[in-house]
């Protein structure tokens, strides 16, 4: 930020500038630094007596110092148009300046007026009203505050995503609407409400105009706590932005509050994030990260839900049809733990897809097990243990082997859950449209899961000790091919999900 124009006597405003300031504040910092351009020795000698800081309720700044012999000067820093109507300046050269400070708000400036009087030495202190008459007007400066990088391209994708972004700002609206034209943000004239407009409303009224509404221009931050609550009213989930110490209220009443790394200690205690980088892109990129980290947590649970309930059915199918328990405890253990422990570790850092940001939000309310992933779990569950199930009663009742039997069983379901490890990583699209290396952490733990599966039948003593017996090729490539053939069922499950999802949007 900095300044890059200025209405009146420079050397006066440089003064002013360089005495009556907090730096506290971006504009007030980049001001002095002007001011230090154009006067260099000057603030030794003139005391100051007394300040009031900046209040975004009353928008300006008034400090107290020695002048002359026999004045004192008090200084007023503030929006334009107040100090303005405060000044001993004609209607006429009113009218001029008002359209002044249109034109430069039309461009996207940032403005400070500048207005004093001269009281009598024997004044030590001041109040608000020293500043609300009898000011001789001095100027304004003119800031320019470019749009950071990166924000335009955050903000489509934000949008993409199904989230509005709402400006709250102190701003003339003038300055705010070209400021939001740079970022791609075109905003008609219903979709802006002023503060002043915004005190004279009920929360009622305020929670049916929200919803149309883009820009809060020349707004107080107490103001900000009412869009809150009104945004939250209609069952919005609102993330709130701010640095003040006037902000704390509304950043900790939204659902997510979010301050800059610059922000108040105050400011920080209320809220829920902090941006060390000041940077909105950093948002957006956390919402991605969040929704990733929910889809592959919903992917562990379908992936070890449907891996248990397969195991389940088998058992308690056996015991239902009187036959001997079809796979052992050690069994179920060496599948669960060791050749399906590596797939699902690796779930868990699957990257993100391509179109996570092309989605709308889901609604809050939605359960982390929804009814589709619970029909999904028990397709997953049926399928799987009644091949498995369905293999072990036509081999133990043809051979009477149940050894044989168990083994076939064991090997079944052991390489089911690898197969169909893929199709559960793309949860409601095709396997084919997340490319299959693309989790190479995956590809090495589903090999890893396969080795340690068929690890058992490689030594008599491992054979012994899993129960387990010798497995010919034919036993192999028949376990292969139902597996291959569970892999595809789900397939064609997710495809009739995404028809009759597809045919109920259209209705």
């Amino acid at each position: 930020m900095e300044v890059v124009d200025h209405i009146g006597d420079e050397k006066e405003l440089a003064k002013q500038v360089l005495l009556a300031n907090d730096l506290d504040d971006p504009m007030i910092i980049s001001a002095f630094t002007w001011g230090r351009t154009i006067i260099r020795d000057f603030i030794s000698e003139h005391q100051r007596l007394d300040s009031i800081s900046f209040s975004p309720k009353e928008r300006f700044f008034i400090s107290l110092h020695k002048w002359t012999d026999t004045t004192n000067m008090i200084f007023v820093n503030g929006a334009p148009e107040l100090l303005l109507s405060w000044s001993d300046v004609s209607e006429s050269e009113k009218g001029e300046m008002r359209d002044t400070i249109e034109t430069l708000t039309k461009q996207g400036k940032r403005l400070i007026g500048f207005a004093r009087k001269e009281v009598n030495n024997t004044r030590k202190t001041i109040e608000h009203n020293d500043a609300k008459e009898g000011l001789i007007w001095i100027g304004i400066l003119a800031f320019s505050d470019p749009v950071r990088l990166g924000v335009k391209e955050a903000l489509d994708i934000a949008k993409t995503a199904g989230i509005k972004t709402i400006v709250i700002t102190g701003d003339y609206p003038k300055t705010s609407e070209f400021v939001l034209s740079e970022l791609g943000m075109r905003v008609d004239s219903h979709e802006i409400m002023p503060g002043a407009e915004l005190e004279k409303i009920t929360a009622e009224e305020l929670a049916g105009k929200v919803k149309t509404i883009r820009l809060f221009a020349r707004t107080t931050p107490d103001q900000k706590l009412l869009i809150v609550n009104a945004l939250k009213k209609n069952g919005e989930i609102v993330a709130m932005m701010g640095d003040g110490v006037n902000d704390a209220p509304a950043l900790h009443q939204a659902d997510i509050g979010i301050v800059v790394g610059e922000a108040t200690d105050v400011a920080k205690e209320s809220a829920d994030l902090v941006l060390l980088d000041s940077n909105f892109s950093t948002i957006v990129k956390a919402i991605e990260e969040g929704r990733s980290m929910f889809e592959n947590i919903r992917k562990i649970i379908l992936y070890l839900m449907s891996d248990a309930f397969a195991e389940i059915i088998v058992v308690v199918g056996s015991i239902m049809l009187a036959l001997p328990l079809p796979i052992t405890a050690v069994q179920i253990l060496w599948i669960n733990l060791v050749s399906d422990g590596f797939p699902d570790l690796s779930l868990t850092v699957d990257p993100k897809r391509n179109d996570l940001m092309k989605e709308h939000p889901r609604n809050p309310k939605e359960r982390l097990v929804n009814r589709w992933m619970m029909t999904l779990i028990g397709t997953v569950s049926a399928v799987a243990g009644l091949l498995a199930l369905t293999s072990f009663v036509i081999l133990y009742r043809t051979t009477g082997n149940i050894v044989l039997a168990r083994s076939f069983t064991f090997i079944v379901l052991g390489l089911n859950s690898l197969a169909y490890v893929f199709s559960v990583r793309a949860l409601m699209t095709p396997f084919w449209k997340n490319h299959l290396f693309e989790n190479k952490w995956l590809v090495l733990a589903v090999g890893a899961g396969f080795c340690l599966q068929i690890a058992p039948f490689l030594t008599p003593s491992l054979q012994q000790f899993f129960g387990l017996t010798h497995l010919t090729f034919r036993y192999w490539i028949t376990a292969i091919g139902l597996s291959v053939t569970m892999f595809f069922i789900i397939e064609l499950f997710k495809l009739a999900y995404r028809y009759r999802k597809s045919i109920r949007l259209l209705r």
